[in-house]
């Protein structure tokens, strides 16, 4: 006698999903492991944060932002803010604050001089509430406006000395 198999439910087809040879449905696999919150999906997603695809990447990240506060994933999104593309440090520093990770802070930090990600970072910084994070944004803040200040007083200096 044959035994009936199991039709897998629609997380496991997710899970099943994420190890698929094809890109595009690893894509859709982490795309609608975002909607869940199954702790089961940390491992194989974690995994494709190093996936050859960017999108694939950004995906996972956005999926595991919900468990960023564990040691695992915020170790993992400590790495990505060092390197990779764009948006998926973006993706990173969103859900290091959104999960209120204070370890991440001293990355978040240096990430202040990025001018491409230190709004983010400062946002993260003040949503975890961290007060030397929170003091180093305001230096940072500072010296920008003082940058800006000797940019304009050389403009005006150019703009006065040609005439």
């Amino acid at each position: 006698t044959a035994t009936p198999t199991r039709t897998p439910t629609r997380h496991e087809f997710y899970l099943q999903a994420l190890r698929h040879r094809r890109g595009a449905v690893r894509l859709y696999g982490a795309e609608k492991l975002e909607q869940t919150a199954d702790e089961r999906a940390i491992e194989p997603l974690l995994g494709l944060t190093k996936d050859e695809s960017v999108e694939i990447q950004f995906a996972c990240v956005r999926a595991l932002s919900r468990f960023a506060a564990r040691t695992e994933v915020a170790a993992r999104f400590a790495e990505i803010l060092e390197y990779g593309d764009l948006s998926v440090r973006q993706a990173a520093i969103e859900g290091l604050g959104e999960a209120r990770v204070a370890s991440a802070v001293p990355a978040l930090v240096r990430l202040l001089t990025n001018p491409f990600l230190k709004t983010r970072a400062a946002e993260a910084i003040k949503r975890i509430g961290d007060r030397r994070g929170y003091l180093a944004v305001l230096r940072r803040k500072r010296r920008d406006e003082m940058v800006e200040r000797q940019r304009k007083l050389v403009r005006d200096k150019d703009k006065h000395g040609r005439k």
